[in-house]
Order: structure tokens, then C-alpha cells, then sequence
């Protein structure tokens, strides 16, 4: 593409995700610190015994603490992506995958080039 097109700008960014998408990651953010918090303190707060699965809980803290961490980040992750791949030539889109759902080829990508390349010349 740059020996093709020479005086091509090629810039990349990301897109942002919807506010809902980025208000429930926030939420989940916040509650896996404080379920993490809460699992730390859970001794000296709390007498011995409890459901089964909290006991497990407490003698397990580090397994514990890096599954919710880990799992919890994935979750924000996944919110945040977009998964967004947009082109556009001297400002006007001539492809988007969040309304295609796919990527396109470089076949097609040299003849949204060419064709935005043409209607610029006239």
C-alpha cells in the first residue's frame, strides 16, 4: 500500500465504546476491589464456620483474590472492545466493519482507495 500509495496517511486509534458498556465495566472494576477487600478482612471480621463455599473461600485467599481479579478483568475487557476496524480517505468512511462485521480484503481495501482517490480528482 505505501509503495501504491505514497502520500497515503495511515493512522490508527481506538474507538469507544458505548457508555453503558463503559459504566458497567466501572461497576465491575469497583466491585471486584471491594469483593478483594472483603476476602482479605473476611477473618477478622467474621466467626468461623459459614457456608462451605466461603470457608473454602477463606482458606484459599490468593487463589481467590487472582480468580476474581483475573476473571473480572476479562469481563472489562470484553465491555470495552469494540472490536471497531474503520477506514476512511481524506475524511470520508469508505469502510466499516461495525456495520459490515467482517474485515475486508486488500483487494477490496485498494478499491475503496482508488475509488475515494477518484472522486477527490474531480
Amino acid at each position: 500500500m505505501q509503495q501504491r500509495y505514497p502520500d497515503l496517511k495511515v493512522e490508527g486509534g481506538n474507538f469507544p465504546p458505548t457508555k453503558t458498556n463503559t459504566l458497567v465495566a466501572s461497576v465491575i472494576s469497583y466491585g471486584k476491589l471491594l469483593a478483594i477487600a472483603a476476602l482479605i478482612m473476611a477473618d477478622a471480621n467474621l466467626a468461623e464456620g459459614g457456608p462451605e463455599w466461603f470457608v473454602w473461600m477463606r482458606g484459599n485467599k490468593i487463589t481467590c483474590v487472582l480468580m476474581f481479579f483475573f476473571i473480572c478483568n476479562a469481563i472489562e475487557q470484553q465491555l470495552l472492545a469494540t472490536g471497531a476496524f474503520e477506514v476512511s480517505v481524506n475524511g470520508h468512511d469508505v469502510f466499516s466493519k461495525l456495520q459490515s462485521g467482517r474485515l475486508p480484503s486488500i483487494e477490496e481495501l485498494v478499491s475503496f482507495i482508488n475509488l475515494a482517490k477518484r472522486f477527490e480528482g474531480q
